[in-house]
């Protein structure tokens, strides 16, 4: 009985033996040396490298509000490119939802905001914004690829923004930011996910884990909530502070930029912002830039047809 367990335990020791030898054989096909192999080791064990550095200051404007053509919605790049320059305007965030021809219209931005020094941001929306943006809808890895492909080509490409974020948690979770930050850093190292939320809005705090996980690269926050009121500037001061603190003590070892972003659009039928409001908004934002509050900020759908805004958003770009 004794003399039956002693040889089962020394088939099994034979075999540990022989998988251990097969492991060793198999690594060293792999690894040429014991140094490569310590490398390997280190390299798994290391922390991710650091997010790529955001541009500051962000002075930034999103959409092609009053330089698109009245009939074919087309984006007129040569009013467009003139009216951003007018402005002091450092980044642009192209929509790319709505229009079929967005995307087409972005490539084409793309040659201009390179030679004009202008950095040039992607504008997605997710899936609760629809219909679908065009050409690669919902497949939002494949939107990283292709902004990346043609950051190789155009470094002032920036990368990508995501609309109502904190509405679409559930379907951006961690690991599906994570692939559309991979895929794009895959190709351009310097691409960077920027979600969009909105300040005083509860939803707000469902983005805590994704800041503790460093999937966002800055955040882009409405002012907005919760009076919805166009031509109110006292509480702008009083959120920045709060948000600010919100997003530090979520990321307490690594500093992720906060950019406002002011409503010069009423939409819904709503009160109708003035060029003195936006004017009033961006010094706020511009003092709170100063005081290192914030790394930038940025106008929502500003008409860019109308020389009373692009002068109040001159007025305070132009300042640095």
């Amino acid at each position: 009985m004794i003399g039956g367990i002693l040889a089962l335990v020394f088939v099994c020791v034979l075999a540990v033996v022989a998988v251990g030898q097969r492991a060793k054989e198999d690594c060293d096909a792999i690894f040429k040396s014991q140094e490569e192999l310590d490398a390997h080791i280190e390299n798994e064990h290391s922390p991710p490298p650091p997010p790529p550095k955001l541009e500051i200051p962000v002075l930034g404007d999103y959409t092609n509000q009053g330089v698109r053509h009245g009939i074919t919605g087309r984006t007129m790049i040569p009013q467009l490119m003139s009216a951003l320059k007018q402005m002091g305007v450092r980044d642009y965030m192209h929509n790319v939802w709505k229009y079929s021809h967005m995307w087409d219209d972005f490539k084409l931005l793309a040659p201009e905001c390179q030679k004009a020094g202008i950095r040039l941001w992607l504008y997605n929306v997710p899936p609760s914004e629809p219909p679908a943006p065009k050409p690669f809808e919902q497949d939002y890895i494949r939107w990283a690829r292709e902004v990346a492909l043609l950051m190789v080509k155009y470094p002032v490409i920036q990368g990508m923004l995501m609309d109502d974020f904190n509405g679409n948690t559930s379907y951006f979770t961690i690991a599906k930011c994570q692939q559309i930050i991979d895929a794009g850093r895959a190709i351009a190292p310097n691409f960077k996910f920027i979600p969009v939320a909105y300040m005083g809005h509860d939803s707000i705090y469902r983005l805590e884990p994704h800041i503790q996980a460093g999937v966002c690269d800055a955040l882009l926050l409405v002012y907005w909530w919760p009076w919805k009121d166009p031509l109110k500037t006292d509480a702008l001061r009083p959120q920045i502070e709060e948000y600010r603190a919100w997003i530090d003590r979520h990321s307490p070892n690594r500093r992720v930029p906060f950019l406002p972003f002011i409503v010069a659009w009423r939409g819904g039928g709503r009160k109708e912002p003035t060029p003195a409001y936006v004017q009033k908004a961006l010094q706020i934002c511009m003092t709170a830039y100063k005081d290192g509050l914030i790394e930038g900020m940025a106008t929502y759908v500003l008409p860019k047809d109308n020389p009373e805004f692009i002068e109040a958003m001159a007025s305070v770009y132009k300042e640095i």
